[in-house]
């Protein structure tokens, strides 16, 4: 016996992605579009009547934080499996997007197969593959990828706040830590760098 079609929804400002989103999903029998919407104000409204097992949501939309809704839907019950989809796949973002409770992120430059797996992968196993998506291999040269690959965790994490634009108190507040621990991190950071 076949397993029901998953369910998807879809959020993005812009009626050509959604349409895009419409055909990719009908051509797999895994998938079935429950509804879409393009402002996070038509999402709260039809996400709970349609009740999907997947959104698919653009993290930039106009006017309002894609993260905003990433965590309102995280409150939902029954909870979808969320996955974050943006042109802009920068590792900053997908690390953010992962921290407001994404359960994954796909670039729009994926191609339709892959796509497609990733949204199915993700909502049966509710495993996704951060790593790569973060690794900051993706943003720097490769000899300065190996300098980074020495940095600790927290290093890494500084150094993301830091790229974000943020100051050293809005990276303490983040982590919880001091700020004089910050500045440590930023001094040893210079050093490695």
């Amino acid at each position: 016996m076949r397993k029901p079609a998953i369910g998807v929804f879809v959020i993005d400002d812009e009626e050509i992605v959604r349409t895009a989103f419409a055909v990719i999903f009908s051509r797999d029998p895994r998938l079935k579009l429950v509804g879409t919407a393009s402002s996070f104000a038509e999402a709260t409204e039809s996400v709970p009547k349609s009740r999907p097992d997947v959104v698919v949501a653009e993290v930039l939309l106009p006017g309002f934080d894609g993260l905003e809704l990433v965590h309102w839907l995280d409150g939902l019950s029954p909870r979808p499996t969320t996955i974050v989809v943006s042109a802009v796949g920068h590792p900053a973002m997908v690390l953010k997007a992962r921290q407001a409770g994404a359960d994954g992120f796909i670039e729009k430059s994926t191609p339709v197969s892959e796509m497609i797996d990733l949204v199915v992968q993700t909502h049966e196993t509710g495993e996704f593959t951060w790593d790569e998506m973060i690794s900051i291999d993706r943003v720097f040269p490769r000899e300065d990828a190996e300098r980074i690959r020495t940095l600790t965790p927290r290093e890494r994490e500084v150094l993301i706040g830091i790229g974000q634009g943020k100051i050293n108190r809005e990276i303490a507040e983040e982590f919880d830590l001091t700020e004089k621990t910050v500045k440590n991190y930023v001094s040893h950071l210079l050093q490695k760098l």
